[in-house]
């Protein structure tokens, strides 16, 4: 999915979140957490940049939004999209913050990784930060490819 699509889904769920609390903090926290895990990718994309400094390189913004050059690089690193985050979500919740912070920030995370899981075409486990460390970050074994 998208950055506009995860905008609209995460719009969404604080919009729900907000009408189920009336809490505004924890609606602007479940549109922040299921808009700006997608962050991570700047990481990568910086990655793909130094792989590429011997050759004349630019920014693109298209190319970034596509994610296309990680099939480049063959890394895929995304560190946010991996499902063993919602624990420390959890803990961090409960020991500063309340229980539904921690149900609406899961929910928000949750969609964001479902709705890639869905949409963007990784192995079964590609969301799983564990085995994409276990293989070595190796872009053919995150995405399937058609």
């Amino acid at each position: 999915m998208g950055p506009l699509s995860h905008l609209v889904l995460s719009a969404g769920l604080a919009g729900i979140s907000y009408a189920a609390t009336a809490s505004f903090p924890i609606a602007i926290s479940t549109l922040s957490i299921g808009f700006f895990i997608d962050g991570d990718h700047l990481f990568d994309y910086a990655y793909y940049l130094h792989k590429k400094r011997h050759e004349r390189r630019q920014i693109k913004l298209g190319q970034f939004l596509s994610s296309s050059y990680s099939s480049e690089t063959g890394k895929t690193f995304v560190f946010l999209h991996s499902y063993e985050l919602i624990i420390p979500i959890w803990l961090l919740c409960l020991t500063f913050l309340t229980i539904p912070f921690a149900i609406w920030l899961t929910v928000g995370f949750l969609a964001h990784l479902i709705s890639d899981q869905l949409f963007n075409h990784p192995a079964p486990l590609g969301y799983l930060l564990v085995y994409r460390i276990a293989k070595r970050f190796n872009s053919d074994y995150v995405w399937i490819r058609e």
